[in-house]
């Protein structure tokens, strides 16, 4: 039986691991970038204080860093867990879940992770 989708919707698999790739790769360019430029608007946070009493310069680069690998894997964590235990997405809609259910997660558990407050 002939598919019903236009022929940019029939996604193949191997297309949407290298959107999978892609994401990786922008929140590891996003955690480089706040580690370099970003930080001024690091210090606005509350929770990278702990930075200022350090001597070291790049202390909130390397909470930054920190934040994002652990934002990141935990959505691919998240992913890994709903896929093993039966939410399987039909290829027709895996590019719609991406882009309106994957990725806002991803933002904000990236900004959520801004807000985890450092231990001593």
């Amino acid at each position: 039986m002939p598919s019903m989708l236009p022929a940019f919707l029939q996604i193949e698999i191997n297309w949407l691991r290298g959107l999978y790739i892609a994401l990786f790769f922008c929140n590891a360019i996003f955690a480089t970038m706040f580690k370099t430029i970003g930080r001024d608007l690091l210090s606005s946070f509350g929770t990278f204080s702990d930075c200022d009493e350090t001597d070291s310069a790049s202390c909130q680069g390397n909470q930054m860093i920190f934040r994002a690998s652990f934002s990141i894997s935990m959505f691919f964590l998240m992913r890994a867990l709903l896929s093993r235990f039966g939410w399987v997405q039909p290829r027709a809609r895996a590019i719609k879940i991406l882009m309106w259910v994957e990725v806002p997660v991803l933002i904000a558990l990236l900004v959520g992770s801004f807000y985890i407050p450092n231990c001593k």
